[in-house]
C-alpha cells in the first residue's frame, strides 16, 4: 500500500551543527535553505488562485492545542500508512521547541513511533537517551557540548519529552537515535570516552594506546583543525585494521562505537573548507539510517529537521526513491512543513524577523491568514479526496512541476509574537 497521502553559534543548534575553526555548518545550510525556499515559494501557480485551494483548506484544518493531543486527529488516517514522519522547520525559532514534543507524543501513542531521530549526531542522541533514562541534566548538557548550555526553550522541550518518556509502559517506549555526521568532535570524544569507561573488560595492549588517546583528548579544549584531522584519520585506520579487537572490547556497545567512529571520519569530507557538500551529507545520513534500520527492531520513526531534509532533495525525499531491497521503507514517508507568521529567528544570537510564509503569495495565504488568524499553531491537510495540492505545484516546495502533496502532506502554520 502506498504511503504518505494515499487516501555559529546557533541559538538552539549550537555545537550540534558547529564545524571546524568556528565554521557553522548549520548556519550556512540554513542560509541556503532560506534562499531556496524563498525562491521556490515566491510564485504560486494559477491553480493556487482558482482551483479550490481555499475551499479545500477550509475543510481540512485544525487549530492545535499542544496540551490536547486530540487536536492532532486530522493526521490519524495517514498514520498507519507511513513508517517515517518528518517535520521540516526553519532552525532557531523558539516555537519549534513547543510543537516538537507534542507531535512526538501523538505519533508515539497513535502511530506507534519507536525511534525519535532529532537532527543531531549519534553521540549527542546517545547522551539524550541517557538523560531520558536518568533525568540527569548533565547528560543533556553533554549532548550539546562545551560551547553552549541548553536554554529555556530547549530545556522546556526536553523536560516535557523526559516526563512523557518516563510515563510510558515498556511496550510503548521509544529510543533517541542520531543519524547525522559527527559535527561536534568534542561531543564525539566525550561519548567515546564515556563508552570506554563503562566497559567491564580490559582492552588488548594493541588498541589500549588509541583508547587512552581518546580519553585524554576528550578533556582537552581548543585543538587545532590540523590536529583534529590527524587524529580522526589515525583513529579510522586503527578502527578499520583492528576491527575484531574493538568488537571484542566493546561487545554490545560496538555498534554505537562504530557509528560514532565512522561519522567522525565522514566529518572530514562534509566539513571540507572549499565547499558545502549538502548532497554528500544527505547520502551519509541515508547510509546511517540504513544501518540503524537493519540494526534495531522494526519500528516507526519521527524526526524534526531543517525543511531541506524533509523535502525531495533531502534524505527523506531520497528515501522514497530507494529500491525496496536497499531499504524496505519505500514511499511510506510523511512530511510536515512548518510555515511561519510573525516569528523571529535567533540564528545570529539576536532576534531577527522571519519572512512570513517564506514569501508565498496568492489565495493560499488568504486561507492561512483567515483560518489561522488567532491560533499559535494550525494544522492543514494537503492530501485527501479532490485535493488540488495533489494535482499540481500549488506551493513549489522544490523546483519541480510535480504536485505539492508529493513532497509535503501537511502544513503547520506557526504564528509567533513578532518579537
Amino acid at each position: 500500500m502506498a504511503g504518505r497521502g494515499a487516501v555559529s553559534k546557533g541559538w538552539l543548534i549550537g555545537p550540534l551543527g558547529a564545524g571546524r575553526g568556528g565554521y557553522s555548518y548549520s548556519t550556512s545550510l540554513l542560509l541556503v535553505v532560506i534562499v531556496l525556499v524563498s525562491a521556490a515559494f515566491a510564485t504560486t501557480s494559477c491553480r493556487g488562485d482558482s482551483g479550490g485551494v481555499y475551499d479545500h483548506l477550509s475543510k481540512n484544518y485544525q487549530v492545535l492545542d499542544l496540551n490536547d493531543l486530540e487536536s492532532f486527529r486530522l493526521m490519524d488516517p495517514y498514520l498507519e500508512l507511513n513508517d517515517l514522519f518528518m517535520a521540516g522547520e526553519l532552525h532557531n525559532i523558539p516555537e519549534n521547541m513547543d510543537i516538537e514534543p507534542a507531535l512526538l507524543e501523538h505519533l508515539v501513542l497513535e502511530a506507534g513511533v519507536r525511534y525519535y531521530i532529532p537532527e543531531c549526531q549519534f553521540s549527542s542522541a546517545a547522551f539524550m537517551q541517557i538523560f531520558l533514562e536518568t533525568a540527569d541534566v548533565s547528560f543533556l548538557e553533554r549532548a550539546y557540548g562545551r560551547e553552549i548550555k541548553p536554554n529555556e526553550p530547549l530545556m522546556r522541550k526536553w523536560r516535557r519529552i523526559q516526563g512523557f518518556w518516563a510515563s510510558l509502559p515498556p511496550e510503548k517506549s521509544f529510543q533517541v537515535i542520531g543519524l547525522d555526521v559527527e559535527h561536534s568532535v568534542s561531543v564525539s570524544l566525550d561519548y567515546l570516552s564515556y563508552l570506554i569507561s563503562t566497559q567491564s573488560t580490559r582492552p588488548s595492549d594493541t588498541i589500549a594506546p588509541m583508547l587512552a588517546e581518546i580519553q585524554a583528548l576528550s578533556t582537552k579544549e581548543g585543538s587545532s583543525p590540523e590536529l583534529v584531522t590527524d587524529f580522526i584519520t589515525r583513529f579510522h585506520k586503527d578502527a578499520t585494521w583492528r576491527e575484531e579487537l574493538y568488537q571484542k572490547f566493546f561487545g554490545g556497545d560496538y555498534f554505537s562505537f562504530s557509528m560514532v567512529e565512522q561519522n567522525l571520519y565522514n566529518r572530514l569530507e562534509v566539513h571540507a573548507p572549499e565547499e558545502l557538500p549538502l548532497m554528500l551529507r544527505e547520502g551519509m545520513i541515508i547510509e546511517n539510517f540504513r544501518s540503524v534500520y537493519f540494526r534495531y527492531p522494526r519500528g516507526k520513526y519521527f524526526g524534526q529537521w531543517g525543511s531541506f531534509h524533509a523535502w525531495e532533495s533531502g534524505f527523506a525525499g531520497q528515501l522514497r526513491d530507494l529500491p525496496k531491497h536497499k531499504l524496505p521503507i519505500g514511499d511510506r514517508v510523511l512530511s510536515i512543513t512548518y510555515l511561519y507568521k510573525d516569528c523571529v529567528s535567533y540564528t545570529t544570537g539576536q532576534p531577527e524577523p522571519v519572512t512570513d510564509y517564506y514569501g508565498i503569495r496568492g489565495t493560499v495565504i488568504k486561507a492561512f491568514d483567515e483560518l489561522a488568524s488567532d491560533a499559535r499553531f494550525t494544522l492543514f491537510r494537503l492530501v485527501g479526496e479532490d485535493s488540488p495540492f495533489q494535482d499540481g505545484p500549488i506551493l513549489s516546495l522544490v523546483e519541480t512541476r510535480r504536485p505539492t502533496a508529493d513532497f509535503t502532506q501537511f502544513i503547520v502554520v506557526i504564528r509567533g509574537s513578532g518579537g
